[in-house]
C-alpha cells in the first residue's frame, strides 16, 4: 500500500500510516537517546542492569553504585561543533542584509542551528521549522521523535515530499469506529481515548488528523481534524506556503531518507557505567574482608551480616569448628584499560581518532579515558560536516525567503513589508570557521618547547 501526494492526503491515510508504523520501534531508540543526553542516563543503566542481576540484594548494591558518566553528551558536544563560533552571512543588496540582520535578530539561528547540530549527531537526521508567532519570526528544531518523512518520488527516493509532524497528544475524542477503508459505521459504538496528533504537509496540501494506535483490530483509527484546520483558516486543506515549511536534514554518509538509530551509542553509554559499576561493586567487597565460619552458631558471632558467611560441614565428617579468611582482590587498572580500549575502537569505528590511545600508566588509567575523549581528532569529520551545514544553510534562507515574500510581510505587524529581491540566494554569502586540528597534550607541549627555543617566548 503507498500514496500519491498528488492525490488527495485526505483519501490515502491508511496508506500513510501503514509506511509510519514501522517507525515506531526506531522512535523508542531514538527517545532513549535523547533521554540519555539530556541528563536521564541512570534509569536505562538500571533497567539493563536489572536484567543482569537477579537476586534484589545484590541488585539494590549495584545500582547505589552506578557512576552515571555520560559519555553519550560528552562526545556528542565533542563531534557536534560547527556552530561553535557565529557564521557570517551577508547579502549584495542592502535592503535584503537588512532583511537577513532582521531575521538573524528574530530567529538566532547559530543557537538554533547548534542544537540541530547536537540532534544531528544523536539522531542521524532532523528537521528545522521556521514559523511566525506572537507577529514575530520565530525557528526551532524538531528532533527525530517529534517527526517523520516519507517520498513518493520515484527518481530521487531521499527527497521527501510528505512532511508529519508530531504535534502531541490529543485531548480525549469521541468518534465512531471506521472500516479498512475509512467508511464510518454509523451504529457502531463510539469510544472515548486519547490519540496522537499529526499535521501533514506537502508542497500543495496540508491536512490534521488524530490517531489511535492502539486499536483493537491492530488497524490504526483516525479522524480528520477539520474543526482544527477550520481554527486555522486552512479548512480547504490548501498549504498556503506552497512548499513543505521545514528543512530536513540528514547526515550525507546515509543512502536511507529515514537513518537506522544509532544503537551502538546506546550500547556503548550504557556498557562502560555498567562496568564501572561492576567495578564499584567489587571494590565494596575488596574494602574489607570475608570471614567464613565453619560449624560455628551464627548467633554468637559478632560483627556486620555482609562481611560474615556461616556454613555447615556434612555430617559426620568430624571437622573442628574453623575461622576462614577471604580477602578478595580487584584489578582496577585491568579494568579502566578495558574500558578505555573499548572506546578507542569504538571511535575508530566511527571515523575519528582518538586521542591519548596506548596504555596509560597505573594511577592515570581512569583519567586516560576522559583523555582519550577530550583529545579525539574529528578534524576531517567536521569539514564534513560543515559542506552540509552550509547547503542547509542555503535552503534555510531561500525558505525564509519564500516564506517572507509570500506570507510573512503581509502579516498585520510585520515590521517590514517589502520582499526580498528576486536573487537573494544566489548572491548570499555564507562564511562558516575554518575548523582547526585537534592537538594532543604532547603537540602542545611540544609547540611551547620550539617556542622557548627559538626565543619567542620565555620560562619567565
Amino acid at each position: 500500500m503507498d500514496f500519491d501526494t498528488t492525490q488527495p492526503l485526505s483519501e490515502q491515510i491508511h496508506a500513510i500510516l501503514s509506511r509510519l508504523g514501522p517507525f515506531m520501534d526506531q522512535e523508542v531508540y531514538e527517545k532513549k537517546i535523547l533521554d540519555i543526553y539530556q541528563g536521564q542516563l541512570l534509569p536505562y543503566i538500571e533497567e539493563e542492569l536489572a536484567v543482569e542481576i537477579s537476586d534484589a540484594d545484590a541488585r539494590r548494591i549495584a545500582f547505589a553504585r552506578i557512576p552515571p558518566i555520560n559519555f553519550c553528551r560528552r562526545i556528542t558536544d565533542k563531534l557536534a561543533k560547527t556552530y561553535i563560533e557565529d557564521v557570517e552571512r551577508d547579502a549584495t543588496n542592502p535592503k535584503d542584509q537588512e532583511l537577513l540582520d532582521y531575521y538573524i535578530s528574530q530567529m538566532n539561528p547559530d543557537v538554533v542551528f547548534a542544537r540541530a547540530d547536537k540532534l544531528l549527531e544523536l539522531h542521524k537526521y532532523c528537521a528545522l521549522e521556521p514559523f511566525w508567532y506572537d507577529g514575530q519570526p520565530r525557528l526551532r528544531v524538531l528532533s527525530a521523535d517529534r517527526f517523520k518523512v516519507l517520498s513518493d518520488d520515484p527518481v530521487d527516493p531521499l527527497r521527501p515530499t510528505l512532511f508529519i509532524k508530531y504535534v502531541g497528544t490529543s485531548n480525549p475524542w469521541i468518534y465512531e469506529t471506521t472500516t479498512e477503508d475509512g467508511v464510518q459505521i454509523n451504529d457502531a459504538d463510539t469510544e472515548v481515548r486519547n490519540v496522537q496528533q499529526y499535521h501533514l504537509f506537502t508542497d500543495t496540501q496540508f491536512l490534521i488528523i488524530d490517531v489511535d494506535w492502539d486499536a483493537s483490530d491492530n488497524t490504526p483509527q483516525y479522524m480528520i481534524r477539520t474543526d482544527l484546520m477550520e481554527e486555522y483558516e486552512l479548512g480547504d486543506g490548501v498549504n498556503p506556503y506552497g512548499v513543505i515549511p521545514f528543512i530536513f536534514v540528514r547526515r550525507p554518509d546515509i543512502d536511507k531518507l529515514i537513518p537506522f538509530p544509532d544503537t551502538d551509542m546506546y550500547r556503548m553509554t550504557t556498557l562502560i557505567p555498567r562496568i564501572l559499576a561492576d567495578l564499584n561493586y567489587a571494590v565494596q567487597f575488596n574494602s574489607h574482608s570475608r570471614f567464613i565460619f565453619t560449624d560455628i552458631d551464627p548467633e554468637s558471632v559478632k560483627g556486620g551480616a555482609d562481611n560474615i558467611w556461616t556454613v555447615r560441614s556434612v555430617e559426620g565428617e568430624g571437622t573442628a569448628p574453623s575461622v576462614t579468611t577471604l580477602s578478595p582482590t580487584v584489578d582496577i587498572t585491568g579494568v579502566a584499560q578495558l574500558i578505555e580500549m573499548q572506546v578507542g575502537l569504538w571511535l575508530q569505528s566511527k571515523g575519528i581518532r582518538a586521542g591519548a590511545t596506548g596504555r596509560p600508566y597505573d594511577s592515570q588509567a581512569i583519567s586516560g579515558i576522559a583523555r582519550m575523549i577530550e583529545e579525539m581528532d574529528a578534524t576531517q569529520y567536521r569539514k564534513e560536516l560543515t559542506d552540509l551545514w552550509t547547503s542547509v544553510e542555503y535552503k534555510f534562507w531561500e525558505l525564509v525567503e519564500h516564506l517572507h515574500n509570500a506570507d510573512w510581510s503581509q502579516r498585520e505587524g510585520a515590521e517590514f513589508t517589502y520582499g526580498f529581491s528576486s536573487d537573494f540566494t544566489e548572491n548570499l554569502s555564507v562564511t562558516f570557521p575554518t575548523p582547526q586540528p585537534t592537538l594532543s597534550e604532547t603537540d602542545r607541549l611540544a609547540n611551547v618547547r620550539q617556542k622557548l627555543d627559538m626565543g619567542i617566548i620565555s620560562k619567565e
